[in-house]
């Protein structure tokens, strides 16, 4: 049976530094993403954002569906789509206002 105490292994954490620059490079990109969303309401056309913003909360649910949870399954987006429409119709051919 071998000796399994004599091997000498190095923390993985000690081969893979940070650097300063990757932190600065992180930080000038999410403020220029902040500055571009601040912005973008003055700039572009309202429903443009609007659909810009459904867009990217769908990628944002679709991302965490597949990350997180390791599956992907529409059937509950159906149902839910399904109930919003409804209750949008029910209430505009009612007359409710939002």
């Amino acid at each position: 049976m071998a000796d399994t105490a004599a091997i000498d292994v190095a923390p993985i954490a000690a081969a893979l530094p940070t650097r300063r620059d990757d932190k600065a490079l992180h930080w000038m990109i999410f403020v220029g993403i902040a500055v571009v969303l601040t912005a973008a309401p003055l700039i572009l056309y309202p429903v443009y954002l609007m659909k810009v913003l459904c867009f990217a909360l769908f990628a944002l649910a679709f991302n965490l569906l597949l990350g997180y949870g390791g599956l992907l399954s529409f059937g509950h987006a159906a149902y839910f789509g399904m109930a919003s429409y409804l209750c949008a119709y029910t209430a505009k051919s009612l007359g409710f206002t939002p």
